[in-house]
């Protein structure tokens, strides 16, 4: 130790190239944007396991209840109606986390598309925002199919939630 203190490093310094400047900004936005993506596939993943892990709970507790002539006993209905608040609980987390993670993936793929922009005047080509596509493409592919499957998957397994709870009660 010498008693100096370190100065942070500078992302773009006088003497560093604007395109220089600007290829490494892309780098750290497109990890951003790639890293952001796997985030969301990653909670879709974990909202499937939760559930399939209350489904095959359910799925004992139907066989167990079955098995006493067919009426459900009140302990059944008990962990039946447990389960299912559980699974629209994780539904109402995991589902708000996708939302937001959604909004954050297209947050990250904008500044891609910023900087990527700024490189055309350098000689760059359009990538992310695949500029050479018709119109109508273009308004398809700006915002993707798949964020809707990110979204509605979580609704779609509350409702479902929400169903075994009211059929049970």
């Amino acid at each position: 130790m010498t008693g100096e203190k370190e100065s942070p490093p500078e992302v773009m310094s006088r003497s560093t190239p604007a395109h220089m400047t600007l290829l490494e900004q892309y780098k750290i936005a497109v990890e951003l944007y790639n890293h952001e993506d796997n985030l969301n596939w990653a909670k879709l993943n974990n909202l499937f396991y939760v559930n399939a892990g209350l489904w095959a709970a359910v799925g004992f507790i139907i066989q167990f209840g079955s098995a006493e002539n067919g009426s459900f006993p009140i302990s059944l209905r008990f962990f039946m109606g447990m389960a299912s608040v559980i699974g629209m609980i994780v539904c109402v987390a995991l589902g708000v986390a996708l939302w937001f993670g959604v909004m954050y993936m297209n947050d990250r793929k904008g500044a891609v598309i910023r900087i990527e922009k700024a490189l055309i005047r350098y000689g760059g080509k359009y990538i992310v925002s695949q500029r050479s596509r018709g119109r109508k493409e273009r308004g398809i592919l700006r915002r993707s199919p798949t964020m809707w499957v990110l979204k509605s998957v979580p609704i779609v397994f509350f409702i479902v939630w929400l169903v075994v709870f009211w059929v049970n009660m």
